[in-house]
């Protein structure tokens, strides 16, 4: 048993899931290339590294020379390839050569930070450098902070937390006067909305830091994408030496592409292949579309195992989301970190770099969404010098069938860009009105962090009695950052609680609520079932009740899109068209489906509308276009 035998499998036509392996790709391992220093480090790193036989790989050195001739830098290598001492060690080297000095690290996630804080607790006590290391986000009490404004030399956030830090700034003085290093870690998540409120956030913090007299190092650590120096020197607003030449050893990878069964579902094949790795012993991360899916495909896969006699493998696998409560997220890392699960099911939650150990297996139920998700999902498996195989299993669609029918070109594709756009109106305005709270904004001086246009920007688009103009200084007048979401859209948070049976509640947005934990819903929780007896929309607190159904529900909504305004242009025989939308979301029935498939109910709801304003890009048809198309066959 072990990988060993399962990829012995791979080639036997009579274990089922090889019969729908239509092409399955060999990644050839690599050796390690090691570098060397240019700078002489701390006598305190230099015996860190002995002492945990650390020999620096290429990339990990050149990171870290030129960081110390001063340049700021962006690490794109693969996963598991030692990304994290690229910056650690630099920022530790500096933390020891001057004990004022302190750096901030960024992550996109509260879940991340508190992973990385582990790293760097632990490098602290084995180097004796102290950092007194704390993480700042809002699960930590303002009655813990005290300690951190006097003490602290390293602090690891998100971007929300940086937002509110930067309106009480003066709180941070010490640590923001003495800033040496900011790591921006997971650079490739900062995209989109979320990006470019990112982007005009550190925009925002380069100003705070110059008022207090710091010039800090940019350290962003990302995955492989098609312009990560494009992405990054967007991000910060100033250039970067990209680190991307790979040192680190890499065992061999295989990767299979795998059919539909059309007599089982792809949520079927997932499952019996996750119980399979399982019960070759092999340590597997299974990843799914959405968390419906997710509390699916574990409790199936537990239900499998049980039924084909292996009940001592049951509480070996289980489900990973967002949602948790601190303690119970921590614990389910814990568990996968030291081996004692064999499965977990994750949404994309687990994409991202938090320390899971060295998994066997990745297994993918449908293709990510994007290229870039797929490689970073696929990375989560192997480490180092040991093998390690990684399963795409197609759904029944268009783009999924094309790339399965066609593996050299999946296979070559190129990742995505990720896109920023500062031109944003409604999102430059908002950080503009953010900063002027901070410190007055100066339209000459302040013009190198928000624009050449500055001064012309706020007279068109700034017109609000609490943005003032006094002696051409510009003053916000009211309180504004609790009112402005670096994440693009703001929603209310809905708990689902159990009192009985799981001690701390889930938590959830309100889309999330209305979807999965409506009156009636069926609500995943740990391999276990819950019925939602009640959605309270006053309190937003859903209650739940164990129970043993042979059924699961699916929410049905209705969305209607109205333009509320719109520009456009010509677009070969189409038109482009550019606008404000209201998008509406009604949830207004669900399903019931037996779990072994097939419809066995429909239920109304009677929910309230959910409209959120966004702006959006589309194409108009002409009606000589739709008939020819229907003409050929097409449907729409």
């Amino acid at each position: 048993m072990g990988l060993e035998s399962l990829l012995l499998k791979l080639e036997d036509n009579e274990w089922p899931p090889a019969k729908t392996i239509a092409h399955c790709h060999r990644f050839s391992e690599n050796s390690a290339q090691y570098g060397t220093l240019k700078h002489q480090l701390a006598p305190q790193i230099k015996h860190y590294l002995l002492e945990k036989h650390i020999r620096l790989y290429s990339h990990q050195c050149d990171a870290i020379n030129a960081v110390a001739e001063g340049r700021n830098i962006i690490i794109t290598t693969p996963t598991a390839s030692g990304k994290t001492l690229c910056f650690n060690v630099p920022v530790f080297d500096e933390l020891a050569k001057d004990p004022e000095s302190t750096a901030l690290y960024i992550y996109p996630t509260k879940a991340l930070a508190s992973d990385q804080l582990k790293t760097v607790e632990q490098m602290e006590n084995d180097s004796g450098i102290l950092v007194h290391p704390h993480r700042v986000d809002g699960d930590i009490p303002f009655s813990a902070r005290d300690a951190i404004y006097v003490e602290s030399r390293l602090v690891l956030t998100n971007p929300d937390m940086l937002h509110r830090m930067l309106e009480h700034h003066g709180l941070w003085e010490r640590f923001f006067s003495k800033l040496r290093f900011i790591v921006i870690d997971e650079a490739h998540t900062y995209r989109g909305i979320f990006g470019t409120n990112v982007a005009y956030l550190m925009r925002r913090f380069k100003r705070i830091c110059k008022y207090y007299h710091s010039q800090p190092t940019f350290i962003l650590s990302s995955a492989t994408i098609s312009n990560a120096v494009e992405l990054g020197e967007t991000l910060i607003d100033g250039p970067l030496t990209l680190i991307d030449k790979d040192g680190s050893p890499h065992g061999e990878k295989y990767f299979a592409l795998m059919k539909n069964d059309p007599k089982r579902s792809t949520n079927q094949q997932t499952i019996e292949l996750l119980a399979e790795c399982v019960k070759y012993g092999c340590q597997t991360i299974c990843f799914g579309g959405s968390r419906k899916l997710v509390g699916l495909i574990s409790k199936g896969t537990v239900n499998l195992l049980s039924k084909e006699g292996h009940p001592d493998l049951m509480n070996k696998v289980e489900e990973y989301r967002a949602g948790y409560s601190p303690e119970e997220r921590a614990r389910k890392e814990k568990l996968l970190k030291n081996g004692d699960l064999l499965g977990v099911v994750s949404t994309n939650a687990l994409e991202l770099g938090i320390d899971v150990g060295s998994l066997d297996c990745a297994i993918l139920s449908g293709y990510p969404g994007s290229m870039m998700s797929t490689w970073q999902q696929a990375g989560r498996a192997g480490r180092k010098n040991t093998k390690s195989l990684v399963f795409l299993i197609a759904y029944n669609n268009p783009l999924e069938m094309y790339y399965v029918e066609r593996p050299a070109y999946f296979f070559t594709r190129p990742i995505e860009k990720a896109v920023i756009d500062l031109q944003n109106t409604e999102v430059r305005r908002n950080h503009l009105y953010c900063a002027a709270y901070e410190r007055p904004i100066n339209p000459r001086e302040d013009s190198k962090y928000f624009g050449s246009d500055l001064e012309s920007f706020i007279t068109d688009h700034c017109s609000t009695w609490l943005f003032q103009n006094a002696d051409g200084i510009w003053y916000y007048r009211a309180k504004i950052h609790e009112k402005v979401s670096i994440r693009g859209i703001f929603e209310e948070t809905f708990s689902a609680v159990a009192s009985k049976h799981f001690k701390d509640p889930e938590t959830l947005t309100k889309s999330q609520a209305f979807r999965e934990v409506h009156e009636g819903a069926i609500f995943f929780h740990n391999n276990e079932k819950y019925l939602v007896t009640k959605l309270d929309l006053n309190t937003r607190v859903a209650s739940l009740q164990k129970v043993d159904a042979p059924y699961y529900t699916v929410a049905l909504a209705t969305i209607t899109v109205d333009i509320l305004s719109e520009d456009s242009m010509g677009f070969g025989e189409f038109e482009l068209k550019f606008g404000s939308l209201a998008v509406s979301t009604q949830y207004d029935g669900y399903m019931v489906i037996r779990d072994g498939g097939g419809v066995n109910d429909r239920h109304p709801l009677n929910l309230p509308l959910n409209t959120i304003d966004t702006k959006g890009i589309w194409l108009t048809i002409t009606s000589e276009i739709v008939n020819e198309f229907r003409k050929n066959g097409g449907t729409y």
